[in-house]
């Protein structure tokens, strides 16, 4: 009963902060001080604890993508989205590769639902590398 209230009210402010007449100043509803002139941190959903936790999630993986494949000191397959042979989308290292994304140090040979067959072309060496979702390839493991 708590919860279905609570979304509730959180639905008659989204309505109302949707209506022209509605201000967008911080306004008092049902005994909270509303702000809707930050329209992206709005959320129905997650709380401003946990929209944080994603947004600062979200900037350390970017911060780990501009790292380039070929100098990285490990491989990490993030994800698979697999629809066919031909339609396919991975994330290695926080890189998105498609069929079509040129890549000479990365070479995708095979991608499958479960997972991918590629060859690493790292600084000097090449290295002939299977792995699966939230797998990782480590150079520093071969050479020991």
């Amino acid at each position: 009963m708590k919860f279905s209230m609570k979304l509730t009210q959180q639905l008659v402010v989204l309505i109302l902060a949707t209506l022209s007449s509605f201000p967008t100043e911080a306004t008092v509803f049902l005994g909270k001080a509303l702000d809707f002139t930050d329209k992206d941190d709005f959320s129905l959903l997650f709380t401003p604890e946990e929209q944080y936790q994603i947004k600062s999630t979200n900037r350390r993986a970017h911060i780990r993508a501009k790292t380039p494949i070929h100098q990285a000191k490990q491989l990490h397959l993030n994800a698979v989205l697999y629809v066919d042979e031909n339609n396919w989308t991975i994330w290695i290292n926080g890189h998105k590769i498609t069929p079509n994304s040129p890549n000479v140090h990365l070479i995708i040979h095979k991608v499958s639902s479960e997972h991918i067959l590629c060859t690493w072309k790292h600084t000097t060496q090449n290295y002939e590398v299977e792995l699966r979702t939230n797998q990782m390839f480590k150079v520093n493991a071969v050479h020991q």
